[in-house]
């Protein structure tokens, strides 16, 4: 029954169907992508507390603008009063036993300061860990960690000599567990953790530590921690600095970074949230006033069904079954647009590491939820108009 009066309703009234399904449409895709972001503002926040062993308030990035003199000496500097740290991501190419010229896959590595190495969360599965000794003697062969997903395709002791790029000498000692995650190699406001999981974990070799390590490095990847001076003394040293060098260095501690890219988000949001709203009130009328319409239209219809037998109660129910059929339609459109376009997102963000936002079951309760509500909304002055025709009224009406 319900079915066929459904068919029969909307054969009658095909464009005001068509609106109303739009309208239903576009209302449930600007609430999901108000969900979504509303989601993603934290998540790098998250993502940062539950993976990293830092303190997003006193962890601060440093950047250096200005000409490449001085600093080293700039480095130096500003050693005497914090912890800095820098740490640079490098793909080794081809990499190969010595002993026997056995290649192995493309390898990348996370080459860190000792700074940066004491930030790591790692557990040593197999081996042993970099120690003091590693970041201060010169080796002839560096040693390095790798994640226990190398296991078996390493071994400890073997050597692995980097034959494209700076010919060193590499000597496994050791295996960490896979969970280990740390900042991304580009901005961190926008781009996922780095899984070291895939990765090795080295030390800069002494040419490095002595100058071009942190001399390239200091820009992208250099970290100031420190525990005993607030922000405002910070700034108020390095102020000194950028006098005594000519330099513009500036900090920003990872929880600013992460505040200034909520902040350029909300603009966003707020504007979606408006459009939603607009939409949800336009979505309620179109449907009120298609329901409407088809009362108006069906006059006769509904008061020959009173006479036989139907109550008033049975015609709202088959209203709202319209409704029902024109919200689930609209629902289903809704959810295979957003879920190809978060698909085609996330195959984007696996390929460049880069943070989109992505669909929970959270936000497909909310958009059922929505559903009830453009329902419930849209139908109070239909049922009213309902109510107030007289059956008289309604066997006379326009068929």
């Amino acid at each position: 029954m319900y079915l066929g009066y459904i068919k029969s309703s909307i054969r009658n009234k095909k464009l005001f169907t068509l609106l109303s399904i739009v309208q239903i449409t576009i209302t449930m895709v600007l609430v999901i992508d108000v969900l979504i972001n509303l989601s993603t503002i934290n998540y790098k926040e998250r993502e940062f507390k539950n993976n990293l062993n830092v303190n997003l308030n006193n962890t601060y990035k440093f950047s250096v603008y200005g000409n490449g003199s001085g600093k080293v000496d700039l480095k130096k500097k500003l050693s005497n009063y914090f912890d800095i740290g820098s740490y640079k991501y490098e793909s080794l190419g081809n990499m190969y036993y010595t002993e026997v010229q056995e290649p192995t896959n493309r390898v990348n590595i996370l080459k860190a300061d000792k700074n940066i190495f004491n930030l790591l969360d790692i557990n040593i599965t197999d081996g042993r860990n970099l120690n003091e000794d590693d970041f201060n003697l010169d080796k002839d062969k560096i040693p390095i960690i790798f994640s226990e997903e190398y296991k078996g395709r390493l071994n400890i002791g073997d050597t692995i000599t980097n034959k494209v790029l700076t010919k060193e000498n590499y000597e496994v000692v050791g295996f960490y567990n896979k969970d280990i995650k740390w900042f991304p190699r580009n901005d961190i406001q926008f781009f996922a953790l780095e899984d070291l999981g895939k990765m090795g974990i080295t030390i800069p070799s002494k040419k490095e530590r002595e100058l071009l390590f942190y001399e390239m490095e200091i820009n992208s990847a250099t970290y100031i921690t420190s525990d005993k001076l607030n922000k405002s003394e910070i700034q108020n040293i390095i102020d000194d600095v950028n006098k005594e060098y000519g330099l513009n260095v500036e900090i920003l501690s990872i929880k600013d970074i992460l505040n200034r890219f909520k902040q350029g988000i909300y603009p966003f949001i707020l504007q979606t949230v408006f459009f939603s709203i607009f939409m949800l009130v336009s979505s309620c009328l179109g449907l009120a006033s298609n329901m409407s319409f088809t009362i108006i239209n069906r006059k006769k219809e509904f008061g020959i069904r009173l006479a036989n037998g139907f109550r008033k109660k049975d015609i709202k129910l088959l209203v709202i079954s319209e409704m029902l059929f024109l919200s689930l339609i609209s629902t289903i459109i809704a959810m295979i647009f957003k879920f190809t376009e978060l698909y085609k997102n996330r195959q984007f963000s696996i390929a460049e590491k880069i943070i989109v936002p992505q669909f929970s079951i959270i936000d497909f309760v909310v958009a059922i939820v929505l559903v009830v509500i453009i329902i419930v909304i849209s139908s109070i002055i239909p049922l009213r108009n309902i109510d107030k025709l007289q059956p008289k009224e309604m066997i006379g009406g326009i068929e």
